[in-house]
């Protein structure tokens, strides 16, 4: 708020980015020799017992309420990229806590940390410059999901990947538009690297295209109450889903849409106008909507850092 401010920040920058092999600029960092931005947040500071003891009234909340409305409930932790990729995050000296809670033996919440932990020494499953699934990521993690829907449901079927037109580009696919860009932490979060993107946008990534896309149907609701999009594809399995997530999922939407013949998709951290310690009530903002689109299943995908963001709630409410 001085003139000549941003030209000063600017410089500071530049020549502190000369100097440092990494350079933090508010909760990122960014690892010159291998062009990552990583979040230098981890998971919160919950206790263990807090964490199993909140998380499982949250889940039972929502258990409870599907059952009374006969609906099917799945809840999928998807692992961090702090998780996966811990090896980036010695430049910090910090190791990622990972804050799951210990029982998870539940039949229907799926934490699949080791697969996924595989998958990642393959291909990219987060993106280098972007918080968010990689499509290879997503497709991975849809089949994780559908492999245990189908115990319940086998009329349900698999991502084929042959189903899809297989295109390669170094910028990123994410969030709710489905834009292709630098990355959320290079436009939002730092966007003093957007000088350097062209550099830093080292690395090309899959993307999937379905060869039948013209047969999905796709209406979106942007606004400041609410944000999600109902898919309608004739040529999945006859059942209604509601799936419910945070940003995380939004490339999970180019596969789960084409497995059912309805799906709504409802974002929690989406609308502006919600504080953000209402984002995870679900049954108080949602109930009504879900209630009335009469669902076989409802999928509540989050990341494991949502976790400890939801046991720091005030639970009197929640529900």
């Amino acid at each position: 708020r001085f003139a000549g401010r941003r030209t000063l920040i600017t410089n500071f920058y530049k020549h502190k980015l000369l100097i440092n092999k990494y350079l933090y600029i508010k909760d990122f960092v960014y690892v010159k020799n291998n062009n990552w931005i990583l979040n230098s947040k981890y998971n919160g500071n919950s206790s263990d017992i807090e964490l199993n003891s909140k998380f499982g009234e949250y889940i039972s909340n929502i258990e409870n309420f599907c059952n009374k409305n006969n609906i099917k409930l799945y809840v999928v932790i998807a692992p961090n990229r702090n998780s996966l990729y811990a090896d980036k995050y010695l430049y910090m000296n910090k190791k990622p806590e990972d804050l799951i809670p210990k029982d998870i033996s539940k039949s229907n919440i799926l934490y699949p940390y080791k697969e996924m932990l595989e998958t990642s020494k393959k291909d990219y499953v987060y993106f280098k410059t972007d918080h968010h699934f990689t499509d290879y990521g997503a497709l991975k993690m849809t089949n994780l999901l559908l492999n245990r829907i189908k115990k319940d449901f086998p009329q349900v079927k698999f991502v084929n990947a042959n189903d899809y037109t297989i295109i390669e580009s170094n910028y990123v696919k994410s969030e709710f538009r489905r834009n292709y860009d630098e990355g959320v932490e290079i436009t939002i979060y730092c966007p003093f690297l957007k000088r350097y993107a062209k550099k830093i946008l080292d690395t090309n990534y899959k993307y999937y295209l379905h060869k039948n896309n013209k047969h999905l149907k796709t209406r979106m609701v942007h606004n400041t109450e609410k944000q999600g999009k109902d898919f309608e594809y004739p040529y999945g399995a006859d059942l209604k889903v509601v799936l419910i997530g945070t940003s995380i999922i939004e490339n999970i939407n180019d596969f789960l849409p084409y497995q059912f013949k309805n799906m709504k998709y409802i974002r929690i951290n989406g609308p502006i106008g919600m504080p953000d310690s209402e984002h995870y009530k679900i049954i108080k903002y949602y109930k009504k909507e879900i209630v009335s689109y009469k669902p076989d299943i409802m999928i509540l995908l989050i990341t494991q850092y949502n976790v400890s963001q939801i046991v720091d709630m005030e639970f009197k409410d929640a529900f």
